[in-house]
Formats: structure tokens, C-alpha cells, sequence
């Protein structure tokens, strides 16, 4: 209001000032005009005519002339007086209009405009009151500027306030700040601040714009590009032509490639050559379109090796739509598809081990008999007989038809363990000349044994069956010859090499390693000998349960076995087995014991529901001496239990049976008769007597089919075990 009022006081006495210099110029030059006019035709005349006098004509003349130039200045001057006061008047309205220009500026500025003396503020904008969520300029105006700053800045923007005070700034200092909404919202402002006069004093303008959107924006790309630096999947970006543009450090990790390695350069540097072109084509005409690729590569690391990520890549547009880049987000794979093989394997495993299950008992039952009578035939029929050769033959191949079961329940991991403390050392000595003569001479046969083995819980003679196995598989492996090595060592796994050969776990374990220097395998091969009934070699000379057998026994043992392989070089099977703190003890194998020592006089319960099974059993029993009592079901041998009033030294029982099982029977009769001993028999695992396949402790237990002879001292050895 103020300068409005001076600036009309400068208006008005410019015009003032004008008018009135003209108007004395005019009066003035009327004036003397007159003056000259009375003067010249009065009696100055009348003294001119009179006296005749030249001088004072001249004099007169001079004074009119001065006079009149005077005037001429004096109008000259009224003149200038008045073109600067229109001009003035001019300026003056201009600055009224650039003011009002500015100040319609300020007002209807998008960013907030606060000035403040000594930190209370006397002016504000509406874009700082909106700013600061007013609802108008008396929100702000007469408050402290600090209590709108967020209260970890307000130590700073008070020193700044000092500062601004005690000296003038003639530049703006720029600075991000936090502030607090009348409303409690925190916000992000960008302010500069300047320092001014007004009224006479020193004031300070702040300019500010929110920038909590673009400080939002900021803090979701550094936390993005933290987690692309910092994350486990591999990141690729790559121009339209499939140059390399960026790659994050998980993609180093992965590959092996540095940055500057790769960038600039094409993703075929990692192809393995395992896709064929179609793969590619496909891939490349898919992102093309727009769409995203998902699919598995099995790329070559920089040192060579193997290994297969599954990516999925999509195509970058830029703000008209247009695609200017693909991206692909990658992560390896390599153990997880190394995982699904062995779950696919185990699958495999578990059905037909469930079908091997279902079969099992009956036909084991049935080789139970062929064997059974076959060896009571040969134990009847003379050396001269004829017939003799025809009984044996029968035998051997019923034998093998023995072993092909047990290979089955050995995969499928439903045979029947009786484990025990042993070391690894002493199954592989025990074994050496037999796997000398097995071998052949061609082979160079080595050992390496460890001197301070750790000791292991398991079956001595499923381990037997492990190393024969794997010892078999590498003499056919070497046919023209060459070195079969068997070595022993303690091993610590730690979790880094878990990860690397799934599923294995980090721990310590006893090492046996069998190793062969015969042809090798490729990658398709060494993914597939686990398998029931695959094999590589010629039709009639393996049946393909080997290595399946190996698989499953390590498996039941709860351990891990490992294969190393390559084409022309050779494999390597490493088997682990869990450490266990004990000493290892003797083992007695029952073969050993003298024939005479398999007869016995004691009387037997003998329980089975098959009765070509409960015939044959009951003749070889009868053969070796003992009294038979014989029951199809439990229910009958539980009421024959009852009425014999004789002693019964042992129970011979099935497990499987109709109404109830073995288990149950045994725990019937042996609560009426506590020292009869126990003996099951049954063609597979039940879960009745064993946990996973391992006998329960305590348990006797004796394999479908057997020998009358394993009967015989299966038999011995439970009834001279009682107390």
C-alpha cells in the first residue's frame, strides 16, 4: 500500500511541475511582450523621436533581444520539464505493471515461495500453503519456519538461518530437506533459499518443490538396482542384435565371465552346443514378437565346465512402446535338475519296487519249495543215478532265480538288513583273493586302504554284495584290460560340496572308492545306470540289477554313492557311509559252523499259510530232526500252542499271513510260553519286524527262498542263543 502511495505522489507532482512551467513561461513571455509593446510604441518612442538618440534605441534593442532569447530558454527548458514528466509517468506505470507481472508470478507459481525474517515467516505463497497442506496464507504466515522441518533437520536448517543473518547471499543454495505437513505427513523438498531486503531489513526468500515422488522413485531404483547387484538370479541385458550391454554380479558368479569379459560381446560365448539351431531360432523369433521366452540352456562356464539355468527373457520398451533392449533373468539349475534325475530315479525305484514287493512273496514262497525239495532230492538220490544232474540243474537255476529276487528287493529297498558295526577295511580284505580270482589276470587289482578308517553301521554282507557288484561292473568296463583300484578314506562334506552332488549331505563319512580305467561313459549313460534293468552290454550278458542293487543297498544303508565318468577315461564310483562312534566287531559267518552241528532234537511251531511252503519246510525240519508242529494260520497255531502240553523251543512263523501276523502270533505265544524262541521268515521287508528294511533289535529273522542248509543253522543259531 505504501508504494502505492508514492508512486501516485511522483505522479501527480510530475504533472504539477509540467503544467506549471508552462504556465509561468506563457505569463512570463506575455508580460514582457507588453512591457516591449507600450514601451516602443509609449514614450520611450516619443524619447527616440524626440531626442533622436541612437544609443538608446540600441540599448533597447539589446535588452528585448536578451529577453526574448531568454524566454526562448526559458520555454526550451518548460519544454524538457514536461517530456520528463511524461516520461516519468511512463516509467512509473511500467514498474507498476512489471510488479504486478511479478507478483502474479509468485501467486500463481507451481513451487512454494516463503520469505521469513529470523525464521518466522511473514509471507507465503498458495502453492506453499497447499504444499504444506494449508488452507490458506494465515496457516503459515506468523509461524516459525523450523516448526515445519522434519526434527532431523532442523539443527541444520537453524545454522543456515544464522548464517543467512550474519552475511548476505547473492547466490541460491540448493539443498533436499525433509518437512512436516501441517497434517503430520513427512515430505521431500528441494528448497533454495536467497537472502533479500525488505522494508529496510534483511528477510530471507525459500523456494521449494516437492520432490517426495521423485525421492520415492529414486529409493525404488536403488533398492531395484541393489537387488539385481546384490541378488542370486543372473541378469542380462542386451541391445536388439544380442550385444551385451550389462550383467550383474550373480551372472560372474555363475559363469565365471568378469563384466568387461562379456559386455559388448554375444550370450553364444556360453553355448555348449548341446541345442540344436531350432532353439535358438525359436527363442530369438518369440522375444522378437514381444512375447516373453521361458525355457532351460545348458551353457559352458569359462573354465569349461557344464551347467544348465533356467531363464526367462522378456523385451524392454521404451515410453513410445518400441522395444530398445531384452532382458534375461537366469538362475542355475544345475543341482536342482541333478535333484529331479535322482527323484525320478527314485520314483522309478519305488514303483517297481512296489511291484517287485507284490510279487515277491509269492514268488519266493515258490522258490522256497522248488529248493527245498530239490535239495531233498539230491540229499536221497545217488552220485551214479541218472536223474541226479537233472535235480541239480533244477536247483542252480531256482538258486538264481533267488538272486534275481534278492537284486530286486535290493534296489527297490525292500530286503531285510541285519546291520552291525564293522569297517570297510575289513569287508574289502576279507574279499581280496576272492575278487583277485574274479578279476581276471588282465586286470591289475590294487588296494588302498586307510590305516584309521571310521566305522560304519551296516550289513556286512549287502556291503559284500556292494563291492562285487561295483567290482564286476569295472572288469566288464575294461575288457582289453587294465587297473581296478578299491581305496578307504575318512571324509568331512561340507555343505558347499553337498550342494555340488545332490543329494548328498554335509558330514563325516567313510570313503570306498572303486575305480577302473576302462571306457567310461557319457553324460546320457552315467544318467541312467541306476536304473532297474538298464544295461549297456550285450543282450544275455547282464541283466541290469547290478548297479541297481548297489544303488538301493547304499540307499538303505542311509548313505550316498557318487559316479565320475567321461568317455575314454574311466569311472569312478565313491561310496559314503555315515560315521558311526563305536569300535567295530567281529562278525561269525554261519557258513563257517561244521555240518554236524545243524541237526537238532527240539520241537518246532512251524506257521505258514502256503501250503506247499508249510510241506516243504516241514520236510526239511524233519530231515535235519526236529518235531513239527504244523499250523496254516495263526489262530490255529495259537490253539495248538495251548493243547500241546509238551515244551515248544521255537516258533517258526510267516510273516505275512491272513486274520493276523507273524509279529502278533509271536507276542501271543510267547506270553504263554516265555522261552520259546522266535525265527520269522518272509519273502520281502515287512514293516511288522523292521523299520525301513533294518531287522528291529532283537528280532531273528531268515529270507525267503533259503537253503535247507541256511535253515538248518538259522534254526541253530536262534535256539543256542536263548538264555
Amino acid at each position: 500500500m505504501l508504494d502505492r502511495i508514492v508512486g501516485r505522489l511522483n505522479e501527480i507532482g510530475g504533472s504539477a511541475l509540467f503544467w506549471g512551467s508552462v504556465a509561468f513561461s506563457e505569463a512570463l513571455t506575455l508580460a514582457v511582450v507588453s512591457v516591449m509593446s507600450l514601451a516602443f510604441h509609449g514614450r520611450i518612442a516619443a524619447d527616440y523621436l524626440v531626442t533622436g538618440s541612437v544609443a538608446a534605441f540600441v540599448v533597447s534593442s539589446i535588452v528585448v533581444w536578451v529577453i526574448t532569447r531568454l524566454l526562448a530558454q526559458l520555454r526550451e527548458t518548460a519544454a524538457s520539464l514536461g517530456r520528463e514528466a511524461v516520461e516519468r509517468e511512463r516509467t512509473v506505470r511500467d514498474l507498476r505493471e512489471s510488479e504486478d507481472r511479478y507478483r502474479a508470478l509468485v501467486e500463481y507459481a507451481p513451487f512454494a515461495v516463503v520469505a521469513h525474517r529470523g525464521g518466522e515467516i511473514f509471507y507465503a505463497n498458495p502453492a506453499a500453503v497447499d504444499l504444506m497442506g494449508g488452507s490458506g496464507a494465515a496457516d503459515l504466515v506468523g509461524r516459525s519456519a523450523l516448526d515445519l522441518v522434519h526434527p532431523d533437520y532442523r539443527d541444520i536448517v537453524a545454522r543456515r538461518i544464522r548464517e543467512t543473518q550474519r552475511e548476505e547471499q547473492t547466490h541460491l543454495d540448493t539443498m533436499e530437506q525433509k518437512y512436516v505437513r501441517l497434517d503430520g505427513r513427512p515430505i521431500d523438498v528441494e528448497v533454495a533459499a536467497i537472502s533479500i531486503t525488505h522494508g529496510g531489513r534483511p528477510a530471507t526468500l525459500v523456494v521449494g518443490r516437492d520432490i517426495t515422488g521423485r525421492k520415492q522413485a529414486e529409493s525404488d531404483s536403488a533398492r531395484l538396482g541393489a537387488a539385481v547387484e546384490q541378488g542370486d538370479l543372473a541378469v542380462v541385458i542386451t541391445e536388439l542384435d544380442g550385444t551385451i550391454v550389462y550383467v550383474n554380479p550373480a551372472f560372474e558368479r555363475t559363469t565365471g565371465y568378469g563384466r568387461a569379459e562379456v559386455v559388448g560381446k554375444n550370450p553364444r560365448i556360453l553355448k555348449s552346443g548341446k541345442h540344436p539351431p531350432e532353439f535358438y531360432r525359436e527363442m530369438w523369433e518369440t522375444i522378437g514378437r514381444g512375447e516373453v521366452w521361458t525355457g532351460i540352456f545348458s551353457n559352458r562356464r569359462k573354465d569349461g565346465s557344464l551347467y544348465d539355468e533356467r531363464a526367462v527373457i522378456s523385451s524392454v520398451r521404451d515410453a513410445r512402446g518400441r522395444i530398445v533392449n531384452y532382458v534375461a533373468v537366469k538362475r542355475d539349475v544345475t543341482r536342482d535338475l541333478q535333484i529331479e534325475r535322482h527323484l525320478v530315479l527314485s520314483q522309478r525305484v519305488e514303483a517297481i519296487g512296489q511291484l517287485a514287493g507284490g510279487v515277491a512273496h509269492d514268488f519266493n514262497n515258490l522258490l522256497t519249495v522248488i529248493i527245498g525239495y530239490s535239495e531233498i532230492l539230491l540229499g536221497r538220490i545217488g552220485e551214479a543215478d541218472p536223474l541226479r544232474r537233472y535235480v541239480r540243474e533244477i536247483n542252480r537255476l531256482a538258486d538264481r532265480a533267488a538272486v534275481l529276487t534278492q537284486q530286486l528287493l535290493a534296489f527297490s529297498r525292500r530286503q531285510i538288513l541285519s546291520p552291525r558295526v564293522l569297517s570297510l577295511n575289513g569287508v574289502v580284505a576279507e574279499m581280496d583273493q576272492m575278487l583277485r580270482r574274479l578279476i581276471g589276470e588282465d586286470v591289475d587289482f590294487v588296494t588302498a586302504l586307510a590305516p584309521a578308517l571310521w566305522t560304519v553301521k551296516a550289513d556286512p554282507a549287502q556291503i559284500e554284495q556292494v563291492v562285487m557288484n561295483l567290482a564286476v561292473n569295472a572288469r566288464d568296463a575294461m575288457p582289453g584290460g587294465g587297473r581296478l583300484a578299491i581305496e578307504t578314506r575318512n571324509a568331512e562334506l561340507d555343505k558347499a560340496f553337498a550342494r555340488e552332488h545332490p543329494p548328498m549331505q554335509a558330514g563325516s563319512y567313510a570313503l570306498l572308492r572303486v575305480s577302473d580305467t576302462g571306457i567310461g561313459m557319457d553324460e546320457a549313460t552315467r544318467a541312467r545306470i541306476f536304473e532297474p534293468f538298464f544295461t549297456t552290454k550285450e543282450l544275455g550278458k547282464g541283466t541290469g540289477l547290478g548297479l541297481a542293487t548297489v544303488y538301493g543297498i547304499v540307499k538303505q544303508s542311509g548313505g550316498f554313492i557318487w559316479v565320475d565318468s567321461r568317455p575314454g577315461e574311466g569311472s569312478s564310483f565313491s561310496v559314503y557311509l555315515p560315521r558311526i562312534e563305536a569300535e567295530a566287531g567281529g562278525f561269525e559267518d554261519p557258513r563257517d559252523k561244521p555240518a554236524g552241528s545243524l541237526r537238532g532234537s527240539e520241537t518246532v511251531l512251524l506257521v505258514e499259510d502256503e501250503e506247499e511252503v508249510r510241506e516243504a519246510v516241514n520236510e526239511i525240519l524233519s530231515m535235519f530232526g526236529y518235531t513239527v508242529l504244523k499250523a496254516a494260520h495263526a489262530r490255529e497255531a495259537s490253539d495248538l500252542s495251548e493243547q500241546y502240553d509238551g515244551s515248544i523251543d521255537l516258533l517258526l512263523t510267516d510273516v505275512v499271513m491272513p486274520g493276523m501276523n507273524g509279529r502278533e502270533l509271536a507276542d501271543r505265544i510267547t506270553a504263554s510260553r516265555p522261552g520259546a524262541a522266535v525265527l520269522y521268515m518272509s519273502g520281502y521287508a515287512e514293516t511288522a519286524i523292521a523299520r525301513h528294511g533294518v531287522l528291529e533289535a532283537g528280532m531273528a529273522f531268515i529270507q525267503k527262498p533259503f537253503t535247507s542248509d541256511a535253515l538248518a543253522r538259522k534254526l541253530r543259531e536262534v535256539l543256542e542263543a536263548r538264555p
